[in-house]
């Protein structure tokens, strides 16, 4: 259970993102205290748009990326383990050194990845 002052914090958190004019995951992550290489894991990102984000180091293991455009995403470095990637568009995403073991990217648009 939370206690009072987590509570007033996740509220200053909140405040400071919807405040933000970025649309930019790794900026916005970083405005809620959030660290990328933990705080993504199992996350639901189905249907997101990402094109172009630098997701350098990003834990993505288990998360559901369904329907997402990763198109031309920086994932170098990323943990895509066990990752949901079904219809997503990883075209032109550069995935150098990504671990994407069990990563299941069925109907996935995979031209052009660099690996």
């Amino acid at each position: 259970m939370l206690k009072k002052n987590d509570l007033a914090e996740l509220g200053r958190q909140i405040a400071a993102v919807l405040r933000s004019r970025s649309d930019d995951l790794k900026a916005l992550s970083k405005i809620a205290g959030l660290d990328s290489r933990c705080d993504f894991r199992g996350a639901n990102l189905s249907g997101l748009n990402l094109a172009h984000e630098d997701l350098t180091d990003f834990d993505l293991s288990e998360a559901d990326l369904t329907g997402t455009d990763l198109s031309g995403v920086n994932l170098s470095q990323a943990n895509l383990t066990n990752a949901i990637l079904i219809d997503a568009n990883v075209e032109g995403a550069n995935l150098t050194n990504a671990v994407i073991k069990g990563a299941n990217f069925k109907g996935a648009k995979t031209n052009k990845c660099d690996s």
